[in-house]
């Protein structure tokens, strides 16, 4: 069973992602902030992040640097409102293989998921 971990700090985003994402392919993990999300990569590495960009604490530029630096090689979905340029340079420069901007489909994502741990 493949595990995606979902980290926001909005507990509605985490509820949609989880309800929409929940079947017997996948194993749901949660974090409402970046510190919570590597303390679940470290004890559980799921095959697919999905986090969102701005969050206390940690940010989600943030978790995906950890990742880099601990060699994480699964995709990574960022989630943002931001959809500059800059914005875009930076994600793609640490390697996030998609971006979705808010507001998006739930069908989106799913979509999205179900391409990237079924290839």
């Amino acid at each position: 069973m493949k595990k995606i971990l979902i980290v926001d700090d909005e507990d509605i985003i985490r509820f949609l992602l989880v309800d929409v994402l929940t079947s017997d392919e996948f194993e749901i993990l949660e974090a409402a902030n970046g510190r919570e999300a590597v303390a679940v990569i470290e004890n559980d590495f799921p095959d697919l992040v999905i986090t969102d960009t701005n969050m206390p604490i940690m940010d989600g530029f943030e978790v995906v640097e950890f990742l880099n630096k601990n060699n994480y090689a699964s995709p990574i979905i960022m989630m943002s409102a931001n959809n500059s340029d800059a914005y875009r340079q930076k994600a793609n420069s640490l390697g996030i293989c998609h971006i979705v901007i808010k507001p998006f489909s739930l069908d989106e994502i799913a979509d999205l998921v179900n391409k990237l741990l079924n290839e």
